[in-house]
């Protein structure tokens, strides 16, 4: 999925590349970039996550996997549930 962005007046638009349609309508220019950028942000957060994800765990314990005390823990946490929220998944608590 690629979106690109365009304005219209004093309105910033994102536009879904593969057929044309408006995906959405910003009003402040900034967030028009950011709304475009979404959909390949989020695919590499995922990457991201899977990757970091396996290379912690094979470098500690599996009863460690999930520590609160842990920084990766809570970074991966953090960035699974930004995943989530834009997914439309529950977030885990």
């Amino acid at each position: 999925m690629t979106w690109y962005l365009t304005t219209s007046g004093h309105h910033g638009l994102v536009i879904d590349e593969s057929d044309g349609r408006t995906v959405a309508v910003a009003y402040n220019k900034d967030d028009t970039r950011l709304i475009a950028a979404a959909p390949e942000l989020l695919e590499h957060l995922q990457t991201l996550v899977d990757y970091l994800a396996e290379a912690h765990a094979e470098d500690k314990a599996a009863e460690h996997y999930g520590d609160e005390d842990c920084s990766y823990c809570r970074a991966l946490d953090h960035a699974r549930a930004a995943i989530a929220r834009a997914t439309g998944e529950p977030v885990a608590d």
